[in-house]
């Protein structure tokens, strides 16, 4: 029986249709949610913080996707939304896609506001993560700026101090020191002994008192000759004793030199120990600088902390150079390793944000406002794309007193050497308002300039940051009204008239080892006001602080003196001794062979 031939196997066929179908149904009711998940939990991953979207459309026939609502939350502050937006529409293109590349042409958003608060606190990132991990790290690299807290003890507790000698420097510094003396004196003796000078100096006596009144007729030429040889001989061994003192001389000078520095290091080491009992005592510092870090430390290191973090994620993700990336491969069942992609110039990068815009135009605090913004060239792979990546950001916000910001930012990661920086200048705009760290003050700036400048050259960091205001409020805290020490209602009567806020921090060198400093306007006054009224008593104490380590460690720096002076002396006494016994028996032995070889000429003996 003949088989028919079809084309269409319908069994087949229907099934997969079906199965078509099904997955269309399946991504059109769940495809937004999906993409939507991943790309909070991949953003969450990237930035170390919580990323919230209120909504995800994918238009898959324009390349183009709609957020409702993007929310990033601070990493610093999970209380607090980084940035948020409104709708943000995303321009797509199609040719990247088919490299399963991500290349925004374009991105829109509207509505954008800073630094509002969160209906609920932001999720920790997670633990393993590079962003967590970075972020862990920031704060480390930030506690190496413990800025010491104003100290401002109340002046009746002052009067108190205590000191255990063992807590001293000097009284370390000379029992060193007099450990170093006795172990010159010890062995310069026991050195002296090995050079046993007496054996040879006995025989030298011992052939001048042989010949004694020898004369080279008496002794005849052979004993004339044998004479001469046995004692030039003995001077040979007697200039080799001399040499032999000479370096036993140049070791002790040494020694002595070494506890002469001891005795200095030991008057060093008691103005350690002046510092030392001072900080016991917890006397307010008087010094200018040491306020202002004091005041302003913590609040301009929490600014300095935030751009280095984002500076550092933007290296990590914007990696300078054509490096090859490593990524954590696929599940596997023995081992997931590892996918390195070796980036290549002329194709699309991985991902890719040509153009990003934003400018809006609203009605609000009293007049008409305006905000635009443009990023250019943020990619993955910067090398490839060629260009360094750009922000561009200005504001007017207000009617008859409107506020002015604006923010520009360079990452030029395009060859080996990264170089980031940042300007951000707000004018005009409420600054926050913050605690003083170790007083039960605040100060609320109020309107008024804010400028953050960041720059990083490959390790090496130039920053500043400041504010400045002309109507600043002091708080205090009603429940400690009354009990304020001295020091702390003087500083209290100081600022709480002050309404000129100027407020300066500068950060530079490299990132391993930064240096910082603050100084305001208040510093100087603040100084000049606890030196007018506590200026007598503090000197008291610190005469008293004196006083109390002199009586501790002058005994034993006396005692160390006299060490050293004793041991110099036995040194040179010693060594003199030696030197004289050595000279006196050489001058006999050189009057002996005088005498034996003046007629040399005459008897032919070698002079």
């Amino acid at each position: 029986m003949k088989k028919s031939f079809r084309i269409f196997r319908w069994k087949a066929i229907a099934p997969l249709l079906l199965f078509f179908v099904l997955l269309a149904l399946f991504w059109v009711i769940f495809g937004d949610r999906l993409i939507e998940d991943t790309t909070e939990e991949a953003s969450t991953d990237l930035l170390g913080t919580e990323v919230d979207i209120a909504g995800l459309n994918l238009h898959e026939t324009s390349a183009r996707i709609d957020i409702s609502r993007l929310q990033i939350a601070d990493p610093f502050d999970r209380n607090r939304n980084l940035v948020e937006t409104g709708a943000l529409i995303l321009d797509l293109d199609p040719a990247a896609l088919l490299e399963k590349k991500l290349v925004i042409d374009q991105l829109r958003v509207t509505d954008l506001t800073f630094a509002t608060r969160r209906e609920t606190p932001a999720r920790p990132a997670s633990g393993n993560g590079y962003a967590a991990t970075m972020l862990r790290s920031v704060r480390q690299w930030s506690a190496q700026f413990r800025v010491p807290i104003l100290k401002l003890t109340p002046i009746d507790t002052i009067r108190q101090l205590v000191l255990d000698p063992s807590q001293l420097s000097t009284v370390r510094e000379v029992q060193a020191v007099l450990t170093t003396a006795d172990s010159l004196k010890n062995g310069f003796a026991r050195d002296l002994a090995a050079l046993n000078i007496r054996p040879t100096i006995d025989s030298a006596r011992s052939l001048v008192e042989r010949l004694a009144g020898a004369t080279p007729a008496r002794l005849g030429l052979a004993g004339t000759r044998d004479a001469v040889q046995s004692i030039r001989r003995t001077l040979q061994d007697i200039q080799v004793t001399r040499d032999r003192i000479d370096q036993l001389d140049q070791a002790g000078k040494a020694g002595i030199l070494l506890l002469r520095d001891g005795v200095v290091a030991a008057d060093q080491a008691r103005q350690k120990d002046y510092a030392f009992a001072r900080s016991l005592l917890k006397l307010p510092s008087f010094a200018a600088p040491d306020i202002g870090s004091a005041l302003f430390g913590p609040v301009s290191i929490e600014r300095f902390q935030q751009a280095v973090y984002w500076a550092e994620l933007a290296r990590k993700y914007l990696p300078p150079g054509l490096q090859p990336q490593a990524r954590t491969g696929p599940k596997r069942l023995r081992m997931d390793g590892v996918t390195v992609a070796f980036p290549r110039t002329q194709e699309f990068p991985a991902f890719l944000l040509r153009q990003g815009d934003l400018d809006v135009s609203f009605d609000a605090f009293g007049g008409k406002n305006s905000l635009a913004a443009s990023v250019t060239g943020v990619t993955s792979e910067p090398s490839v794309y060629g260009r360094p990546a750009m922000l561009n950001s200005r504001a007017t916000i207000g009617g008859g007193n409107p506020m002015r910001l604006d923010v520009n930012a360079v990452l030029n990661h395009v060859g080996k050497i990264p170089v980031d920086s940042a300007l951000a200048n707000l004018r005009g705009v409420p600054l926050p308002a913050f605690a003083i760290p170790g007083l039960p003050f605040r100060v609320d700036p109020g309107a008024g300039t804010s400028e953050l400048m960041f720059a990083l050259h490959g390790d090496q960091v130039a920053a500043r940051w400041s504010i400045s205001s002309t109507g600043a409020r002091w708080q205090i805290d009603s429940s400690k009204v009354t009990n304020l020490g001295t020091v702390e209602g003087l500083v209290w009567r100081v600022v709480s008239g002050l309404q000129l806020l100027d407020v300066t921090a500068e950060l530079s060198g490299s990132l391993r080892a930064p240096r910082f400093s603050v100084h305001s306007n208040i510093d100087a006054a603040i100084a000049a006001r606890i030196q007018a009224v506590l200026g007598e008593e503090v000197q008291k104490a610190e005469a008293k602080v004196k006083a109390e380590v002199d009586r501790l460690v002058a005994a034993r720096v006396t005692e160390l003196r006299a060490q050293v002076t004793g041991v110099t002396a036995d040194v040179n006494t010693r060594v003199t001794n030696a030197r004289q016994e050595v000279d006196g028996v050489k001058a006999q032995l050189e009057s002996r062979l005088k005498s034996l070889t003046g007629l040399g000429g005459v008897l032919g003996l070698p002079h």
